[in-house]
């Protein structure tokens, strides 16, 4: 039975599924993570690395339980392994390794829903990926798009994504990918919508982004309102439903879910049929931040003082 089940991981660490990760490394590398067996894998890291004195060594070793941890989805697991091996590399270790160890530490945090760090580690990561035991270049390049288009602002969007070479080489091949990120930038919201569509398929069909899918799809079309409501002081329902290629119902139930949540600046007049846009004020975040700075100032100054009279 152990031989079978053992059989059938190691299977699977040589053949992954397209946009999946390949996590376990193969078993003639290294048995015990092929078999699943963590605790031993664990024993067996920790004593190779008590023997060898190089830091790309050590490292080797911890993004190896990493990806053990990925496989099992223990990611309070992978952020250990990860702190570990970021020490281990403050004090040595090669570029190619720190370069995987950024990939490494932007998928943790794509797992964990944390959208935004993930983008600016993503993106950092396209022009000099080889953490190819991860994912292939074509997935890494799947998720700094996704990510990007949901929390980059649109100036970092087009520098970073929509212009760059590797993942125009990698668009190039993939129509949905570039009809997302040309339209969506291009501000041509239909073909966007359809796009986003067969995006978010995809995206739910991932590993690392099923999870996040539904919150991802709102975030991506919350940017694409905002873009679109940006240069207007009010428009009506129905012509942001022609511009989406959708039914004013559909924008209003949208609107009035992203609106409730802050997600969009505007707000809704259900009697006329407009949209009206909030436009953030700038002065008044500037001196709420300066208040905010006073209150916190003055706090600090009573407790010293309290500390003062106390000493005297």
């Amino acid at each position: 039975m152990w031989r079978a089940r053992a059989s059938l991981l190691s299977a699977c660490a040589r053949a992954p599924a397209p946009h999946s990760l390949n996590l376990l490394p193969p078993p003639h590398h290294f048995p015990l993570p092929s078999l699943g067996d963590r605790p031993a894998a664990a024993a067996a890291y920790a004593a190779a690395e008590a023997k060898t004195a190089g830091a790309g060594q050590k490292l080797d070793a911890r993004l190896a339980l990493a990806r053990l941890d990925m496989a099992r989805g223990d990611w309070r697991g992978v952020r250990g392994e990860l702190a570990a091996a970021g020490a281990i590399a403050a004090k040595g270790g090669d570029w190619e390794r720190r370069n995987r160890l950024k990939v490494y530490g932007a998928l943790a945090r794509l797992a964990t829903r944390d959208l935004e760090g993930a983008a600016a580690a993503l993106v950092e990561a396209v022009p000099t990926f080889t953490a190819t035991e991860l994912c292939p270049y074509a997935t890494l390049v799947l998720y700094a798009a996704t990510t990007g288009a949901a929390c980059l602002p649109r100036p970092a969007l087009k520098e970073s994504v929509v212009d760059s070479p590797e993942v125009r080489a990698v668009a190039a091949g993939d129509p949905a990918l570039a009809s997302f990120l040309d339209d969506l930038h291009g501000c041509d919201y239909a073909p966007f919508m359809a796009a986003l569509a067969t995006m978010a398929d995809r995206v739910a069909a991932d590993r690392l982004l099923a999870p996040h899918a539904r919150h991802w799809a709102r975030c991506v079309r919350s940017v694409a309102y905002s873009q679109f409501l940006e240069p207007y002081r009010a428009v009506t329902l129905d012509a942001m439903a022609a511009a989406f290629g959708v039914s004013p119902a559909f924008i209003d139930a949208e609107l009035a879910d992203l609106i409730a949540a802050g997600r969009v600046p505007a707000r809704l007049d259900a009697v006329a049929g407009t949209v009206l846009t909030r436009r953030p004020d700038a002065r008044a975040a500037r001196l709420g931040a300066a208040l905010k700075a006073g209150d916190a100032l003055l706090n600090r100054l009573q407790r010293l003082s309290k500390l003062a009279d106390h000493d005297g």
